[in-house]
Order: C-alpha cells, then structure tokens, then sequence
C-alpha cells in the first residue's frame, strides 16, 4: 500500500520481494515505488514499476485510500510505465478498480510518461471508460491537471 501524506511530507514504499520467509529492498528493488501525497486538490500518485496485476491491485486500493483519507476524488497519476499490464488482465481492470473502492465519483487523471507505452495504455482508458470511470489518459501533466480542475468529462 501507498503512504500517503502530505505536500512535502513525501514517504515512499519500496516493494518488497519475500526472500526465505525475510523482506530485502536490495538495489534492483530501488526503482519499484509508489508515492502517495495531497496536493491541495487532488491525491497525486508517482509510480515506477512494471504492471501485473497483483502490483495493480495493491496501486488502486491505495488510490481508493488516499482519497478517502483526504476526502478528494481527484487523482492525479503520473506513471513511468516499462511493461503494460497484459490485455486480458486489462479487460478485468474494471471489475478490479470496483474491488478496490474506485467509483465513478472518483476522476483519475493518468499521465504516462512513456511514449513507447502511451498507445498500451489507451487500451487500459478504453476499458475504464466504457465500464463508466472516469478516467482519463494524458500525455502531459499540464492537460492532466487541466482536466481535473475543469471537473467535467472529455
């Protein structure tokens, strides 16, 4: 799960691989993270990891977290995606965003900072859109932030 704090109270968590029953964060684990922090208007989310859906699992249910401790459904999610979650997980994202407490009050604005992985992720928009979130996905930050503070779907 994500910490979530407060502007410029950023913690992070480090996933963590179970090695003889012990926990390491040894240096190849150093790039696996998700930060959490309150932004004034929304929960903005940075992650840096590669996608499965375990990993998505734990990354939805600690956007649904923050935004219920902050009380705020806008969420900023700004991620640097390697491998995209594969598509027949993809079309489960949906029922998998219901489980973890994301509803359609909730605006998930994603920005996917790699090109190479944009188009994968449109895939992952689609499929949210059409299971009614609201989600959107964004090539910048700008847009993005634009977009949430308009409050209205495009």
């Amino acid at each position: 799960m994500p910490a979530i704090t407060k502007k410029n109270d950023v913690r992070s968590i480090r996933s963590r691989k179970r090695i003889a029953g012990r926990r390491t964060n040894d240096v190849s684990q150093m790039k696996r993270q998700i930060t959490a922090t309150f932004e004034e208007r929304y929960v903005k989310i940075l992650v840096d990891q590669d996608r499965d859906f375990e990993y998505s699992a734990r990354l939805w249910s600690g956007v649904a977290k923050a935004c219920r401790q902050y009380d705020c459904y806008a969420a900023l999610l700004i991620a640097n995606t390697s491998t995209a979650l594969p598509v027949m997980d993809g079309i489960d994202l949906g029922q998998l965003l219901q489980d973890s407490g994301i509803t359609g009050k909730h605006r998930i604005a994603w920005v996917e900072l790699n090109a190479e992985a944009f188009e994968a992720i449109r895939f992952l928009e689609t499929v949210l859109i059409n299971r009614y979130f609201n989600a959107r996905l964004f090539a910048s930050e700008v847009e993005a932030k634009r977009w949430l503070a308009d409050g209205q779907d495009t």
